[in-house]
């Protein structure tokens, strides 16, 4: 969308999609302010297209097993590629395997992970332990509710790991390592990332993709959409999943039926069938 000025104010163009949200937010004060007596009539408002957002390229299982690797590997001079390479190894692992936001799982707690019960709260408040009976509400996830991600084989296998090696003087996961006397979550391994990805050759890679390969996994193993939607903190019922991840579905079924095969079976075609196909090579299946 083009910019403008307005009372002597520049502002930038801003993308269809932020246009769309901002009218959406301005649709909703006029039409409060329409309920309380304060406008007569509610303004047309103009109609924007979004266009479809684009496809992402998806992270392959060998790309993400080389991103890992370039975590605690070094330069040819002996130097590490980052300082603090083995926290940034368990951190994109436990993205790709819980489909955790970045800013909701720096904070997350050992008191936040229920081994007896084979799941970890994403999004939980600071005091929230894993032995209360409900969640609440509240937390720093991105709709500001917890939730709660079922182990899978190797999430559980990596916060086991995890746990076994952890810093015996803090209490989450992924500690800032340089805290003082403070108990303090790291602010960012957004650095680290950088450093890495580079030495792994790919400059593009980001924490969110990792959420991807979560969600896109998730859907190709035949998981309901509404499980993923309350994995992955989406309040649609899996609406979204849907949306963007469906087409994953129907690559995999037919990826899988091109894979199928029925025993040891030949399939015998009648000779009347095979002339028929002779002739006419189109007709043929």
């Amino acid at each position: 969308m083009r910019g403008c000025v307005l009372a002597g104010r520049k502002y930038e163009p801003v993308s269809p999609r932020t246009a769309k949200l901002d009218l959406t937010a301005l649709s909703n004060v006029l039409n409060a302010a329409v309920d309380a007596g304060h406008l007569r009539n509610y303004p047309r408002l103009p109609a924007i297209k979004v266009p479809p957002a684009a496809r992402r390229n998806l992270m392959t299982p060998p790309q993400f097993e080389k991103l890992l690797a370039a975590c605690t590997a070094r330069k040819p001079d002996g130097e590490a590629v980052t300082k603090n390479g083995g926290q940034l190894q368990d951190y994109l692992q436990f993205l790709a395997f819980t489909g955790a936001r970045e800013k909701e799982a720096l904070p997350t707690k050992w008191t936040h992970v229920d081994f007896d019960n084979a799941r970890v709260f994403i999004g939980a408040p600071p005091d929230f332990e894993a032995t209360a009976l409900s969640i609440g509400k509240g937390g720093v996830s991105k709709n500001h509710g917890s939730r709660t991600v079922d182990f899978n084989p190797q999430l559980e296998t990596l916060l086991t790991d995890m746990h076994a090696r952890r810093s015996q003087d803090s209490v989450f996961l992924f500690p800032r390592l340089r805290r003082g006397d403070k108990d303090i979550p790291a602010k960012s391994l957004r650095e680290s990332l950088r450093l890495a990805r580079g030495h792994a050759g790919f400059p593009k890679a980001g924490f969110h993709d990792l959420r991807h390969i979560f969600i896109s996994h998730a859907v190709m193993a035949g998981i309901d959409f509404m499980t993923i939607a309350e994995w992955g903190g989406h309040k649609d019922g899996g609406i979204l999943i849907g949306k963007v991840y469906g087409h994953l579905l129907d690559e995999h079924r037919r990826k899988m039926a091109a894979e199928l095969t029925i025993g040891t079976v030949t399939v015998h075609e009648s000779n009347e069938h095979v002339a028929h196909a002779a002739k006419n090579p189109r007709a043929s299946i």
